[in-house]
């Protein structure tokens, strides 16, 4: 979840700055990704096995949904608009380069 944050905030909003049809749409994304962090800090402050933890991780998926959904039905249709075809391809590609990246980043050892 946190290399997909960064990825998508290191590889897309960049372009989302220039390209994006919505203005509001890079605040939203910038404002949601903050907010799911702090979901993430607060559930691992928790213990697994109390209440807060289960209400945390609710919110968290719900979150994570409408961040999603966002971006599956707003800010991808969009970004194809206005780059086309085979520059989100390539976007993609960067997305997943600089995802694995931080999956790498965030493993111990």
């Amino acid at each position: 979840m946190v290399a997909h944050l960064c990825a998508a905030e290191s590889e897309l909003d960049r372009v989302l700055a220039r390209e994006a049809a919505e203005p509001g749409i890079l605040h939203r994304r910038n404002a949601a990704r903050r907010h799911i962090e702090q979901l993430l800090s607060r559930l691992k402050a928790v213990d697994p096995a109390g209440r807060r933890f289960a209400e945390l991780l609710r919110r968290l998926t719900a979150d994570l949904r409408a961040h999603l959904a966002e971006e599956e039905e707003i800010v991808l249709p969009d970004l194809r608009s206005a780059v086309g075809p085979e520059r989100l391809a390539e976007l993609g590609a960067a997305f997943e380069r600089r995802r694995r990246a931080e999956f790498a980043h965030l493993r111990p050892g």
